[in-house]
């Protein structure tokens, strides 16, 4: 009996191993093969609010890539939490319950003119550097790269992208995901934390 438990529990532990411990689940690209608004769409979950103040505001062009003073947009997108936040504060129900004008507004002030990719921006930290923009709502924003330490090794752990409005001195919102690459530009998503308005 003890030898035929031996032999089983060996079976058992041998064919307990196995070399498929690892799944591929592919290589993360940020490209995406369509617009900015399609893009969005694409990803309800995070952006549907964000879709539906965009196309309300009348600025469904300049996201599909279709307005000829900005082919290309850099958006640091506020995600649906984010808009859901800014009316629950004001006591707004629906999106259209707000003219689409303000929307308009708002939502430029979280977009710059060309594509502008992570490295592209300049080192910095909170107390300066990086690079100061104009969106086309005519706010500015500082917007810098963070090169963060690796155990004790400075400046060679991951890079994070974080931005600040120069004019309302808004503190510092970090990217939640950098470098979403649309034909029409680029796309930073803000962290869900951030309360869209604040720019």
């Amino acid at each position: 009996m003890n030898k035929i438990f031996i032999i089983l529990l060996m079976v058992f532990i041998g064919s307990a191993c196995t070399k498929e411990n690892f799944i591929d689940t592919g290589k993360a690209s940020g490209i995406f093969d369509g617009n900015i608004l399609e893009y969005m769409k694409n990803d309800p979950y995070n952006w549907d609010s964000t879709v539906v103040v965009i196309e309300w505001a009348g600025l469904t062009s300049l996201f599909e890539g279709k307005d000829a003073q900005y082919p290309e947009i850099t958006f640091f997108g506020p995600t649906r939490l984010s808009i859901l936040r800014y009316m629950l504060n004001n006591g707004i129900e629906r999106i259209k319950d707000v003219e689409p004008q303000v929307w308009k507004e708002m939502m430029l002030r979280y977009v710059i003119s060309g594509k502008h990719m992570k490295d592209s921006f300049a080192v910095g930290d909170v107390d300066g550097g990086g690079d100061e923009f104009t969106a086309i709502a005519g706010n500015r924003i500082r917007v810098y790269r963070k090169l963060n330490p690796y155990k004790e090794t400075p400046d060679v752990g991951a890079a994070t992208l974080h931005i600040q409005s120069i004019d309302t001195e808004y503190s510092i919102v970090m990217i939640a995901s950098a470098d979403i690459e649309p034909d029409n530009g680029a796309v930073h998503s803000l962290v869900y934390g951030f309360t869209f308005g604040k720019f």
